[in-house]
């Protein structure tokens, strides 16, 4: 058992390493890539491309039968058998996501003529069918991708994974670099992220190590794959709604060039909180599964480790961004995007609403799946209930504090869940709160210095 349990903790800690060294390193990748293209293309292109990626994300969500969690949950899933059988169910949903991207890009233009949608929203925008018609092709490649990705994640051994992931997204951003500086224009980054699925694709085929993957079909699989799958489909419908409900929103009420504007923050935003999510579904889910189905006893204290350090770390970051929010875009980003310095200090608040990821991960290890649902479920009713409440009370100022008090709405839940369970220590939840002072102290410095220096 010390064996197996120092097995297990060698596992946690290198993929957690790889984990961390890899986002931050393609952070950085994104953001230089990011800051360069911003000087090339206007905000419309930013703009279009973020309603892109959430019709996309959307319909993925919508299809989710959860493949790669029953990979890492079933206790078959490293068979041959098992990875076929998802292996063919990811390919046809692939298929399916495809057909339905190309029938939403060919309604459009009936749907604006019929003014369904606000015109001089994004959503009418004429460039927007064609740009959905050749990024559905990214679904189609993606369906192919090796379940080698999955069972990786199960051994907790995400070595190859990080290099296949930071390689295709230097390969897409020099050919998104090179178009745009030849031919400057949207179609860029629609290049680009086909060029990224393809070479993920390739390499995790090529050389990811497990079975290859071959056509096959085990019915006892795919029920398995199914009954775990339908939880998983409706908490990715949730999880979609809430996630992208704000752009998806703000697509209705604002034009192309503020939507980028507020793509800009939410990309700053969302990248402490991308990490936070990253390390928790990619290390700490199949970890905490491993604990459940092996030490049951280990649960606990294993939680409360993991809960103290990402406390820690979200309130030490939102307290930053929320003093230096606008001091922050000002560095990074020219006069057109300064609008995005005040948004994103208020998105900053959404940090700590997030502080209770790491139970929702313990609810899915367990099997709690009834919590999950009705967290995410409330934190929908209040984001869809908000963030337009907030708009017609106070403007974009008011859509943004309505979309961060979303992300306390479940807090509830979590509450009653660890009353019911002996997880609720209140000295506990206010132990961080001397690290977010701190972080508001070294906001407030960092914004002196930068003043001092530009006057």
């Amino acid at each position: 058992m010390a064996t197996t349990t120092m097995t297990l903790r060698k596992r946690v800690i290198r993929a957690g390493g790889w984990t961390v060294t890899g986002f931050v390193t393609s952070q950085v990748i994104r953001l230089g890539g990011n800051l360069v293209l911003t000087r090339l293309l206007f905000p419309e292109a930013f703009g279009l491309m973020a309603i892109v990626y959430v019709l996309m994300a959307g319909l993925a969500l919508f299809s989710d039968l959860g493949i790669n969690q029953s990979i890492i949950q079933n206790r078959r899933g490293d068979s041959p058998e098992f990875l076929n059988t998802a292996w063919v169910v990811q390919i046809l949903r692939g298929v399916l996501i495809w057909v339905a991207i190309l029938l939403i890009a060919y309604s459009l233009p009936a749907v604006v003529s019929m003014k369904w949608v606000p015109a001089g929203s994004v959503y009418a925008d004429p460039l927007l069918p064609s740009i959905l018609t050749l990024f559905s092709f990214t679904s189609l490649i993606q369906g192919f991708e090796s379940t080698k990705f999955a069972l990786a994640q199960r051994m907790v051994q995400l070595k190859r994974v990080t290099f296949i992931e930071l390689f295709s997204q230097i390969t897409a951003l020099l050919v998104m670099l090179i178009w745009v500086w030849l031919y400057p224009s949207i179609w860029a980054l629609v290049g680009g992220a086909i060029v990224s699925t393809t070479v993920r694709c390739v390499m995790g085929h090529l050389w990811l190590p497990g079975p290859a993957n071959r056509f096959g079909w085990d019915s006892q699989a795919f029920k398995e794959i199914f009954h775990f799958g339908k939880w998983i489909f409706l908490l990715s419908l949730l999880g979609f709604l809430f996630l992208n409900g704000d752009r998806l929103i703000l697509g209705g009420m604002l034009d192309a060039t503020w939507l980028g504007v507020y793509s800009i923050a939410y990309l700053l935003s969302n990248s402490a909180m991308s990490l936070y999510s990253s390390i928790l579904s990619r290390v700490l889910f199949p970890a905490l599964s491993e604990v459940v189905q092996n030490r049951p006893e280990n649960l606990r204290n294993v939680y409360q480790r993991i809960r103290i350090i990402s406390d820690f770390s979200l309130f030490g970051v939102a307290g930053f961004l929320l003093v230096a929010g606008e001091g922050v875009v000002s560095i990074l980003y020219d006069a057109r995007y300064h609008g995005a310095g005040n948004m994103l200090s208020i998105l900053a608040l959404s940090l700590i609403g997030a502080r209770y990821a790491v139970i929702e991960f313990l609810w899915m290890a367990k099997g709690h799946m009834r919590y999950l649902i009705a967290s995410n479920f409330i934190r929908l009713l209040v984001l869809y209930a908000a963030l337009p409440l907030g708009y017609r009370l106070a403007g974009m100022e008011g859509a943004l504090y309505g979309i961060s008090l979303s992300f306390y709405a479940a807090w509830p839940v979590v509450f009653y869940y660890k009353a019911q369970h002996g997880l609720l220590n209140w000295w506990r939840e206010f132990a961080v709160l001397p690290v977010f002072l701190l972080a508001l102290a070294v906001g407030w410095l960092f914004m002196r210095v930068l003043v001092t220096l530009s006057g």
